[in-house]
């Protein structure tokens, strides 16, 4: 059996933040009925978590590179 991780290591002090925001909009867009700020700002964070995500591999492959070690990558 394998255990599952807790937290994510991209996942940053920024992105917590964004999550809550969008939470509180989305809580007000449905007492409200006006989507429009909720939308948006869902789109900003899809977009941060994938430029997030992505910043992680990129320095995670580049720094196993560097030291060349592919113990990262599950080799």
């Amino acid at each position: 059996m394998s255990k599952k991780r807790k937290s994510l290591p991209w996942f940053s002090h920024k992105l917590k933040r964004m999550v809550k925001r969008k939470a509180r909009l989305y809580n007000n867009a449905k007492k409200t009925g006006n989507w429009t700020h909720f939308k948006t700002f869902q789109r900003e964070c899809k977009r941060e978590f994938k430029k997030a995500k992505m910043e992680h591999i990129n320095s995670t492959i580049i720094k196993g590179l560097e030291e060349n070690n592919c113990k990262p990558f599950g080799v």
